[in-house]
């Protein structure tokens, strides 16, 4: 969870374990940001981060191996 994150990350500081009362100000901290990003629509947000994702990846990649690929494989059929 959450929190034990942020006890593992404070005993490698070397400060004390959090208190009850952190860790549930960290859970209710936690739970609005949540909420938050819910209605301003992360969802949506990653979504059009993946679709950005592909295309470029469709550019900058794929494209680039076929052509390079197809030029190579025409180029030395002959050999």
């Amino acid at each position: 969870m959450i929190i034990d994150r942020f006890d593992v990350a404070m005993e490698e500081k070397g400060a004390a374990k959090l208190s009850d009362t952190n860790r549930g100000l960290i859970t209710v901290i936690t739970l609005i940001a949540a909420l938050v990003l819910s209605r301003v629509g992360v969802v949506t947000l990653i979504e059009q981060g993946y679709s950005y994702l592909s295309y470029g990846f469709i550019l900058f990649y794929l494209l680039p191996t076929l052509l390079v690929g197809g030029y190579k494989i025409i180029k030395h059929k002959d050999k």
